[in-house]
């Protein structure tokens, strides 16, 4: 009895072990793909022996196996066959679940038709965006494959065997860190990416690190000091993600990083990172414009005295206002648009270019601006030409006819002048650099000019620029000038002379600290000056009850002549929002004391 009791225990242990081992599992998992989340998502199965899985099914992605369905080896499932064969053309799948795999972790679970359970694995993301969850040697491993190995085992590195035992000052190094981020403000629910760039600043020519193993570890936390994400530790730097889901209007987080290189790290100082990024709960209440496209035929261009059209996307949220403008800077009226509705609408507004038949204003870029709920839009337009039509008949005309008429005897007297000269920016303070335009017409005959652009202070005149230009007979000739004000300048001017004889000076009187718009549209231009130096044409005086006021140096980085699509808040915009500055401020404060605890 003793020897038969013995061999029935015998077989019993050899029937459990060869039922173990012939268990069908969940083997791997990609639940945070490259690209589309959802589309390139797959479950692997496996088995090392003929199984009949009919009407197995999952909890946590929505799929049941079909009748008469047997895995051998391993078996896929994909979230969307169609995308699924496009990345691995190589590897049969016939199977598409329904639903999505979570990238903030979750349970799935493998049940057989009776509601038993065969496998299941509560994983957490561990593993880098594009990177699968493998099984291997009785754990779950982030894959070191990128879009992992649907339909094989997890596949295992070599690493290099280093034949250098000796510990030598070559060991040395200087590893810094640095956090990437590809936005800092981000919706709830959006996927922040992020990843670290590692430096090795010991080398002659400082670059990406390549040649040295490292480990990095690294959390998120909230402006509380909460953690958010838990301490995990990665050897690349591959992009990793991070969804948040908040119950406030908007939080702050921060991104915490430390490297330990396995060499001899000198400067222990650089080894910590941290980046912080700002998540909104509803962005539909916020004010936002956008300009999509302007509308200027197929050169691109858009005359003096025809109409463009920019189609511009506005959403009124939140915002009290209704009203939007939209303008070009200096040579259009401005149009108006009410705005009832707070969702997101399309409009396509009309704006009539002013015809410029005096040609006061030169051809070049100028900024359609689209104004409203504090908030300020730009993109650059070309206005080139005119529509001459426009100014036939007109008192411009008029005068040009006159002009014709005194030619010579006008040309006599001065042979050259300056046809304009003005600015378009229509506030002025200490620091900024600002363009000036002028345009130069010789009425005589061809000559070597000297052109004098200067600034004139309280004491004395300072020049700028000098050149000498070849203008010819009849010609027009268009100039622009940089220049940056200063805090004792009153005036910069531009002279046209040939050897001792002066023939034009114009000038542009700088008043400083208007506030943008105070003004008025018109640019500011000045007539030529008398012989006695005073101008012919008065410079603006301070009108009663105008309204002067300093600059914050906030307003003057927004009052830039920088072209392309700009958007800024304005004054009112920054007092509305002070709750986000604030939270930005202690963002600031918590990333300095962190460092500093480190």
């Amino acid at each position: 009895m003793d020897k038969l009791a013995l061999a029935l225990f015998i077989i019993g242990i050899i029937l459990t072990l060869a039922s173990a081992v012939s268990g069908i599992r969940i083997s791997e998992i990609m639940y945070d793909p490259v690209g589309n989340d959802y589309d390139y998502e797959f479950v692997e199965l496996y088995s090392n022996e003929s199984e009949n899985i009919s009407r197995f099914y999952f909890e946590g992605i929505d799929f049941q196996f079909p009748e008469n369905t047997m895995i051998d080896g391993y078996l896929v499932v994909a979230n969307t066959l169609s995308d699924f064969q496009i990345r691995y053309p190589n590897i049969s799948v016939e199977f598409e679940y329904k639903g999505s795999l979570s990238n903030s972790g979750e349970t799935l679970t493998l049940l057989n038709a009776t509601g038993d359970i065969i496998d299941s694995i509560s994983y957490e993301p561990i593993a880098d965006e594009g990177y699968s969850l493998e099984y291997y040697n009785d754990s779950f491993i982030a894959s070191n494959q990128l879009h992992g190995t649907p339909g094989s085992g997890y596949v295992v590195k070599e690493e290099p065997v280093s034949n250098d035992t000796n510990n030598t000052d070559s060991d040395n190094c200087d590893v810094s860190l640095d956090i990437s981020l590809d936005k800092l403000i981000f919706q709830n629910n959006e996927k922040v990416k992020f990843k670290p760039i590692i430096f090795n600043d010991s080398l002659t020519t400082a670059g990406e690190i390549t040649d040295i193993d490292y480990e990095i570890d690294y959390f998120i936390e909230d402006a509380n000091n909460n953690v958010i994400r838990s301490l995990r530790t990665t050897t690349n730097t591959n992009t990793k993600t991070f969804t948040p889901d908040i119950d406030e209007m908007d939080k702050v987080f921060f991104i915490n990083m430390q490297i330990r290189p396995e060499c001899n790290d000198t400067n222990l100082d650089n080894n910590l990172a941290i980046k912080s990024f700002y998540v909104i709960k509803n962005t539909s209440l916020i004010p936002n414009i956008e300009i999509k496209k302007v509308n200027l035929g197929t050169d691109n261009k858009v005359k003096f005295g025809e109409t463009a059209k920019a189609t511009v996307s506005i959403t009124r949220g939140n915002s009290s206002k209704k009203t939007v403008y939209l303008y070009i800077e200096d040579i259009s009226e401005r149009a108006k648009l009410n705005i009832d509705t707070k969702s997101e609408t399309e409009f396509t507004i009309p704006v009539q270019l002013e015809p410029n038949c005096n040609d006061a204003f030169s051809d070049g870029l100028y900024d359609l601006i689209v104004e409203g709920f504090d908030l300020t839009v730009k993109t650059a337009v070309n206005v080139e030409g005119k529509v001459k039509s426009l100014c036939q008949g007109s008192n411009y005309d008029d005068e040009e006819d006159k002009e014709e008429e005194s030619k010579s005897t006008e040309s006599a007297k001065t042979p050259i002048v300056i046809k304009s000269f003005y600015t378009r920016v229509r506030n002025f303070y200490v620091g900024r650099d600002i363009q000036i335009y002028a345009k130069i017409e010789n009425k005589n005959f061809t000559d070597t000019y000297n052109v004098i652009f200067f600034e004139q202070t309280n004491q004395s005149n300072k020049t700028l620029s000098e050149q000498q230009i070849l203008i010819k007979a009849g010609q027009t000739f268009p100039l622009n000038f940089s220049a940056k004000i200063g805090l004792k300048t009153a005036n910069f001017g531009l002279k046209i002379a040939r050897n001792q004889e002066v023939f034009d000076t114009k000038k542009i009187p700088i008043f400083l600290d208007f506030q943008d718009g105070e003004l008025g549209s018109e640019a500011v231009e000045f007539g030529t000056l008398s012989e006695s130096g005073n101008p012919q044409n008065k410079a603006p005086e301070k009108t009663k009850g105008l309204k002067v006021t300093n600059i914050s140096q906030q307003q003057k980085e927004q009052q830039n002549n920088e072209r392309g699509a700009v958007v800024f808040d304005n004054g009112e915009s920054q007092r509305k929002s002070i709750v986000n500055y604030l939270i930005m401020g202690i963002s600031v404060a918590l990333n300095s004391l962190l460092i500093w605890k480190r």
